[in-house]
């Protein structure tokens, strides 16, 4: 089993994978889903690191979705 380590909080566990945030988001209406990624939004805006997802991209996990 994988223990969270409090003296190195960037190595943690994360209880999200896409497939359950797609489950999630299909529950809640929306019907237009996908796997994005840093700097791969749709939105022109959202792909500027400058303004959005500027702390630890390679430790994210990216999902747009449209309703």
């Amino acid at each position: 089993m994988v223990q969270f380590d409090p003296n190195r909080p960037g190595n943690h566990v994360s209880w999200w994978t896409h497939a359950k945030i797609e489950r999630y988001l299909k529950e809640s209406g929306f019907t237009n889903i996908y796997r994005s990624g840093y700097r791969q939004s749709v939105s022109p805006l959202m792909r500027r690191s400058s303004l959005f997802d500027s702390t630890h991209p390679k430790m994210s996990i990216y999902m747009e979705a449209i309703w």
